[in-house]
């Protein structure tokens, strides 16, 4: 559901008709995501690219442009997938990433064809801490975030020094 302020009332909505103002579609739609290529884009909230995932965990990039709204790429998840409970674009690696229920991470790459490539598939058992451990509890999220590495003073020597 969504509400918006249209025309002096407020209008509200099922997100499913939000999301055929982008695409016909007779599947029901569960999210609807901007595509950020760059950091300004995002601080502009300027996107020219939507991302929709539908409810047969089916996910279609398209360009938001009015006159050509057309269908970028199209995502399907592995066969063995149950439900996908997260999409997001990493705009550092150029990379579509899908979260299934159980925790497995299926990294896409977007290529001029119609369907994105699926290029990784990692398991939550799969997945390491900082001291090479695999992780015990599974991955319920995935957050992307920008951090600038500690300034360090440091020294370095070696055997000619």
């Amino acid at each position: 559901m969504f509400a918006c302020f249209y025309n002096d009332e407020i209008k509200i909505g099922s997100l499913h008709h939000l999301a055929l103002s982008f695409h016909s579609s007779k599947i029901e739609v569960k999210k609807i995501l901007k595509v950020y290529k760059t950091s300004e884009e995002e601080n502009a909230n300027s996107s020219d690219t939507v991302m929709t995932l539908f409810s047969d965990n089916s996910v279609s990039l398209q360009s938001s442009d009015r006159i050509d709204s057309r269908v970028i790429s199209t995502i399907y998840p592995p066969p063995t997938a149950k439900e996908v409970s997260f999409v997001s674009y990493c705009m550092n690696l150029d990379r579509i990433f899908l979260m299934l229920v159980n925790g497995t991470i299926c990294v896409y790459r977007i290529n001029d064809a119609d369907t994105a490539i699926l290029e990784k598939v990692s398991h939550s058992n799969m997945i390491k801490d900082s001291t090479g451990k695999a992780i015990s509890q599974q991955v319920t999220s995935i957050c992307f975030c920008n951090t600038v590495p500690p300034k360090m003073d440091i020294e370095v020597f070696n055997e000619n020094t």
